[in-house]
């Protein structure tokens, strides 16, 4: 998606991401999600992270690591890796 994009400011992209989410396959992710990673990173975080607030912790994550930051405690390397193929 574009950087900078909203609900608010292209209502055409709001329609495909909508068609998007009612696919099979995103349903899968989510069901995958649900079973394998939000227990340990919600765990990890201190809070409840839904499939698509991890999906913005994965980006954040990237960008710390990238500038040399740590990311949270108890997200481990595995952990880190299925996070990020969310964004996959």
């Amino acid at each position: 998606m574009l950087r900078g994009w909203s609900y608010r400011t292209c209502p055409r992209l709001n329609e495909i991401a909508g068609e998007v989410m009612n696919t099979t396959a995103w349903k899968a992710n989510v069901t995958e999600y649900e079973k394998t990673i939000q227990v340990p990173l919600s765990t990890a975080m201190g809070f409840n992270v839904s499939f698509d607030a991890a999906g913005y912790l994965g980006d954040d994550f990237i960008c710390d690591k990238t500038e040399g930051y740590n990311i949270p405690e108890g997200i481990t390397d595995d952990l880190y890796d299925e996070l990020l193929a969310i964004n996959n």
